[in-house]
């Protein structure tokens, strides 16, 4: 199942939601949040989530506004992810 938000002006309060919703399904396997100002919080989001969700393969961010900061975080949370195999940032 494939969830695509790319472009929808998703920041980093939605990001929020989305990802709290995210991190207990194991529905999603594709996920696409590129075009997106997450910038530092909305990536903070999704760095938490990927330390929670098994069943995400896939996860776009690209165009995102993603800091070197944002970048540590959703690397930290990799460690613990071995079921992401894709990731565009």
């Amino acid at each position: 199942l494939e969830l695509d938000l790319s472009g929808n002006s998703v920041g980093e309060i939605g990001a929020g939601v989305i990802c709290a919703a995210m991190a207990s399904n194991t529905s999603l396997t594709k996920v696409q949040l590129s075009n997106n100002p997450l910038r530092g919080a909305g990536a903070d989001h999704v760095a938490d989530m990927l330390r929670k969700n098994t069943s995400i393969a896939t996860l776009g961010m690209g165009s995102c506004g993603l800091t070197d900061k944002c970048t540590q975080s959703l690397s930290d949370a990799l460690c613990s992810n071995v079921h992401l195999t894709e990731l565009d940032v």
